[in-house]
């Protein structure tokens, strides 16, 4: 507790306190910490004054109702209200003993003539009776002891997820013809960081088209844990006939109760894939259809009954101007068919291009995003829905890993590719305007939130010319 906090008799009449869920945990185990205001006398207006340090781990935070409940606690014989400001739910990245630093707390206390301690519970940020003081708190620091997953050399599908999964796959269509397109479906739910999830290896036919998966993710805030859902759907289209195996998925993660690997295994699947009607042959390649040309015999068309076209002698077709342009657009339409089939190739092995080829419309795509928690009022989640678009634009413009991505991390990799110092600052002075008002967020205007907004939507403009 904050020695600033004024006591009375032995006991501290407010103070701010940190409480992780555990102290002893795995590498990328899900962990929070609650930041408390504990207090016997009125208090209004609380401010997040510096926000803790989380160096070494990915963070994700938790929703906390807008209208905050007031409990009460006993304290080594003194009954509290609490109220709960801030729950964080943090992954550590690396093993070792990592450190939240404390965080500070500014808030008004209500000075005013003694009385009942509890009568204030319906006043807990909005006594209008009083002198008012403002107070600065200070949380405790909190430090884990972080385990490196024990080593297995036998597994060589680990998923890199640790906590609890869920697995659920199907298929839409065990029956269909060639160049029907079917959908294989993959649903992940898990406690664990999903953002951790590695490239699944699925043993697909090999004459079978395999489209990039769209994938969607959510998180599910409330409650005691994140709950993270990832979908992901792979459009396959046959280009042959004959029956295929789609061999069972089997995903392997480590359970940080039991501190064991386990492996979930998914349904092998059958597909049986026949021609399309009026197609001969077993694939689209190879069909010709009935009505163009029969054989009779050997070497001899059927003979059509329709007015002949002759030219003159001497006439050659490449002296034509329709020759030549026939010749050029089918260049031309070849030439494009190709770099794009190199393009879809180079985007689906090179992660790296695909990444970096991407960024800008993800980053553009998260930007709208938070618009529409914006116009919602939701306040809270624009600002990380922001702060997340620049972070993770400069992440895939630089191939680096964005979990765990801090601040500084980020500006250095924008300072390593030259952009501008008053860019690289108003960067930071954004990322930090975001943490700040995000916990904060009652207290921030529509017209500012509007503000902000073009802001980051100006300077992600502004930043492309760089990469």
């Amino acid at each position: 507790p904050n020695q600033k906090s004024r006591q009375s008799g032995n006991a501290l009449d407010f103070f701010l306190k940190a409480i992780p869920s555990k102290r002893n945990l795995y590498v990328n185990e899900q962990v929070s910490v609650s930041y408390k205001v504990y207090f016997r006398v009125s208090v209004r207006n609380p401010e997040f004054v510096k926000l803790p340090e989380t160096i070494g781990f990915w963070v994700e935070e938790f929703d906390l109702p807008k209208d905050i409940p007031i409990t009460q606690e006993v304290i080594n014989g003194v009954r509290y209200n609490v109220a709960e400001l801030k729950k964080l739910a943090l992954f550590p990245t690396k093993s070792g003993e990592l450190r939240v630093t404390p965080m500070r707390l500014a808030l008004d206390v209500v000075q005013r003539r003694r009385r009942d301690p509890f009568s204030m519970f319906d006043d807990f940020f909005d006594d209008p009776f009083g002198r008012t003081v403002r107070k600065v708190l200070t949380s405790n620091e909190v430090v884990f002891k972080v385990r490196p997953l024990p080593v297995n050399s036998q597994l060589s599908n680990f998923s890199g997820i640790v906590g609890s999964l869920t697995m659920q796959v199907n298929v839409d269509k065990l029956s269909v013809t060639v160049n029907d397109a079917i959908s294989y479906k993959i649903k992940l739910t898990s406690s664990g960081n999903l953002k951790s999830l590695k490239k699944l290896n699925i043993d697909f036919p090999t004459t079978f088209e395999v489209f990039e998966p769209k994938t969607r993710q959510s998180i599910s805030r409330a409650g005691n844990k994140l709950i993270s859902v990832k979908e992901m759907e792979y459009v396959l289209i046959p280009r042959t006939t004959g029956t295929f195996q789609i061999p069972a998925l089997k995903l392997v993660y480590f359970d940080p109760v039991s501190g064991k690997y386990r492996t979930l295994s998914s349904d092998a699947y059958e597909i049986n894939v026949t021609p399309a009607e009026g197609v001969e042959g077993l694939t689209m390649n190879n069909y010709v259809p009935k009505s163009e040309v029969r054989l009779l015999g050997k070497d001899i068309n059927f003979i059509k009954e329709e007015e002949l076209h002759l030219q003159p002698r001497g006439y050659r077709v490449y002296n034509t101007p329709g020759y030549w342009i026939t010749i050029f657009s089918a260049t031309l339409i070849l030439g494009i068919a190709l770099a794009y089939r190199r393009y879809l190739d180079k985007m689906g092995t090179n992660v790296e291009y695909a990444r970096k080829r991407k960024a800008y419309g993800i980053a553009k795509h998260r930007l709208k995003k938070a618009h529409q928690f914006l116009k919602k009022g939701e306040l809270a989640e624009f600002y990380g829905e922001v702060s997340r678009s620049l972070i993770g634009f400069v992440a895939d413009k630089t191939n680096t890993p964005s979990a765990g991505l801090l601040k500084d991390e980020v500006l250095k990799l924008l300072t390593d590719r030259n952009v501008e110092k008053n860019m690289v600052e108003e960067f930071g002075a954004i990322l930090d305007e975001a943490d700040l008002k995000r916990f904060a967020a009652t207290q921030v205007t529509p017209e500012e939130a509007q503000q902000f907004y073009q802001k980051a939507e100006q300077l992600l403009t502004r930043l492309g010319k760089y990469f």
